[in-house]
């Protein structure tokens, strides 16, 4: 793995961790509760976190050009 591939993967886990606080309001660390670590989710809110993560990565392809 090269050091650009490690600091773009962190990015996405930063972004990851950043879009999971803001739609769902929780972590994405693994707690080792299955209370903490399950949550159910509204359709709708899924669908806003995945349409977030789409346009964030159109928004970097267009940056990478």
């Amino acid at each position: 793995v090269t050091q650009t591939s490690e600091a773009a993967m962190s990015n996405v886990d930063r972004f990851l961790e950043e879009l999971a606080q803001h739609q769902f309001g929780c972590s994405l660390v693994e707690q080792k509760s299955d209370r903490l670590d399950f949550h159910e989710l509204h359709v709708v809110t899924l669908k806003a976190a995945l349409k977030a993560a789409y346009e964030q990565g159109v928004a970097d392809a267009k940056n990478a050009k």
